[in-house]
């Protein structure tokens, strides 16, 4: 007989549809999502990440849809654009509780 792992609970989201949470939060588990989304969201979790930073640190070939996935799940993954100069820009994506990643990896 297998016993089922309790799930890791990564969060809440509030006004979401109820999945087992209190006052219509929706319950987060990390166990829910692919080896590939957990991998991208631990990362997200350490810092601010364009999508080439996130190929690099995670070997996920496609990062974007693995963040959106964890949107879809209720992860609330934000981004902005990083303007460069000369029309060249980048998405940098993060999860508002990690620690802002500054440049030489120091926090």
């Amino acid at each position: 007989m297998k016993h089922k792992k309790s799930p890791e609970t990564v969060g809440t989201v509030k006004g979401a549809e109820s999945k087992g949470g209190i006052n219509g939060t929706k319950i987060i588990n990390l166990s829910d999502f692919g080896p590939a989304t957990q991998s991208i969201h631990s990362v997200l979790l350490t810092g601010q990440y364009t999508t080439a930073e996130l190929v690099r640190e995670t070997g996920v070939s496609d990062p974007r849809s693995h963040i959106r996935y964890l949107r879809a799940g209720g992860v609330p993954v934000s981004d902005y654009w990083l303007h460069l100069g000369d029309n060249t820009r980048m998405k940098v994506y993060f999860i508002h509780s990690a620690p802002i990643r500054k440049k030489g990896g120091a926090q």
